[in-house]
């Protein structure tokens, strides 16, 4: 799906993500689910917001892409225990 550009925008990538996190969800042991993306990944990051993740810290310069430190950003969301 990355590569399919036509399949972009639509909503595919944020459903998945909910349903993996629903399943979490629905266990009833999990308090906290914490997700993380490179600050470069815009949409990535859009996904978290959309399955209402917060953020909750990030690390400067962790990760290279394309040779270059980028920020790792770390998002949770808090399940109803």
């Amino acid at each position: 799906m990355t590569g399919n550009y036509a399949s972009w925008g639509q909503g595919i990538g944020v459903d998945a993500f909910c349903t993996v996190v629903q399943e979490i969800e629905r266990g009833g042991e999990v308090r906290k689910i914490t997700a993380g993306a490179a600050s470069e990944i815009k949409a990535m990051i859009r996904i978290l917001e959309r399955a209402g993740f917060e953020l909750e810290a990030m690390r400067r310069g962790q990760e290279l892409l394309e040779g270059q430190p980028v920020d790792r950003l770390y998002s949770t969301l808090f399940c109803h225990v």
